[in-house]
């Protein structure tokens, strides 16, 4: 089974987004508040997608939790979820980053979900 991580301090948003796997595609997902949660998540097992906030309010960023992540997973692909309308401008050329997923537009996260199912 796809197993996908998730960072966001939106209840609503980790809500939303874990429907649409759980329900909607069949994907394990973990979700977390907090990006220091999402790294601490991330060393515990394999996942298949890791999808991170950029700003989580308090603590460390997406940007962030991307380095940490990838000094001891340098594989897993990472998606910043983000509500910027400039994103890809700001952070496309990070490091690291896999793809930027709009909050407002998940399309591109059930596309990338349903790649990962085949």
């Amino acid at each position: 089974m796809v197993k996908v991580l998730l960072g966001d301090d939106q209840p609503q948003v980790r809500s939303t987004i874990s429907d649409l796997c759980e329900y909607i595609i069949q994907i394990e997902i973990e979700t977390f508040e907090t990006g220091e949660q999402l790294v601490d998540g991330a060393k515990t097992g394999r996942y298949d997608l890791i999808v991170t906030d950029f700003n989580y309010g308090l603590g460390i960023n997406g940007i962030e939790v991307i380095r940490w992540i990838r000094e001891f997973n340098p594989e897993v692909p990472i998606y910043l979820l983000t509500g910027e309308h400039n994103a890809q401008e700001k952070y496309g050329s990070t490091q690291g980053l896999t793809g930027i997923i709009s909050k407002f537009n998940l399309s591109k996260l059930e596309e990338i979900l349903n790649q990962l199912k085949k």
